[in-house]
């Protein structure tokens, strides 16, 4: 089960999993890669798995077996406050519905920071109405979307991660999200991944990689280690998405 938040990570922050379909309806500029203020619940969440997803048709109806599961309230982020807390499983924001995470992340990303949001939680046998007031999502979640368009989405990770893995670093880049069918996963990139290099530009974290991404023009070169192996691949950058 993935668990991400919708910082992205927040954490965690929170992926792209609903991919071209949800893409679709959003046209891209092509240079729209600079880092926006989304935003931010502050929630570790994941799909509903099948055993839940049958006891919560059996206990709500059959549309209620789909949702985010709360696997984390973050400590004094917005949905703590607000009283969310893990278990709950979000099926609703205002009137849009939530099956997946992808929803919940793209609907939360781009509400404005201060709005207030009304969550349908279900909580054991109640179906609850949660209001939760949307923060603003912290920097480096938002460093990792910087290049969303192109299908990717990475977290930071620190340097106790980095000598686990023998990389001998203060801290890097990981790969989290590859949307089905993006420039990043036509050229071959995969969860796990870690990022090294962007247009030949070292990355130790977050900050050096969106920056990367933001003053590249056209394709760009990512260099990253999978296991012992690097390997590097060309992003092509993506146009303007069609409209469905």
């Amino acid at each position: 089960m993935r668990i991400r938040a919708i910082a992205l990570a927040s954490l965690l922050a929170g992926g792209l999993a609903a991919g071209v379909a949800a893409a679709a309806h959003i046209r891209v500029p092509a240079n729209a890669l600079r880092t926006e203020e989304y935003g931010w619940l502050g929630i570790g969440i994941r799909d509903v798995g099948e055993d839940l997803s049958y006891e919560l048709s059996a206990r709500f109806g059959i549309l209620e077996g789909n949702g985010v599961l709360v696997a984390e309230a973050l400590p004094d982020g917005p949905a703590q406050q607000a009283g969310l807390k893990p278990g709950d499983v979000i099926v609703q924001v205002g009137i849009e519905r939530v099956w997946e995470v992808a929803d919940l992340q793209r609907i939360i990303r781009h509400r404005a920071v201060g709005e207030e949001v009304r969550l349908v939680v279900l909580r054991e046998a109640e179906r609850l109405t949660v209001p939760v007031r949307v923060a603003r999502m912290p920097q480096e979640a938002a460093d990792g979307l910087a290049a969303e368009p192109f299908g990717l989405i990475v977290r930071g990770f620190d340097a106790a991660l980095a000598e686990r893995l023998g990389l001998g670093r203060q801290g890097g880049v990981r790969v989290v999200v590859v949307d089905r069918g993006s420039p990043a996963d036509r050229a071959g990139l995969q969860p796990g991944d870690l990022v090294l290099s962007v247009a030949g530009r070292d990355v130790a974290g977050t900050t050096d990689y969106a920056a990367a991404f933001r003053e590249t023009p056209g394709a760009v070169t990512v260099r990253v280690l999978r296991g012992n192996t690097p390997l590097t691949v060309t992003l092509e950058r993506p146009g303007l998405l069609p409209q469905q």
